[in-house]
């Protein structure tokens, strides 16, 4: 194989890496935070004092069930 004489291959990147740190940080925050009402939702549970608002769940089951 011949290859050419002084060549390197340039490789472009429309990654903007300072873009990517940010949405690593924002998701590690939601995550956290996402944990933090896991944690809340399971001490309620244990307690006995989560209360589930029946008429708005059935309402978004209905609407997802027809596609809405």
């Amino acid at each position: 194989m011949i290859s050419s004489v002084g060549y390197k291959p340039v490789i472009a990147s429309g990654i903007d890496t300072n873009q990517v740190k940010k949405q690593n940080e924002i998701q590690a925050k939601t995550q956290e935070v996402e944990q933090d009402k896991i944690q809340e939702i399971r001490k309620a549970i244990k307690k006995g004092e989560y209360k589930v608002d029946l008429q708005a769940t059935s309402e978004k089951m209905a609407l997802n069930l027809l596609g809405l």
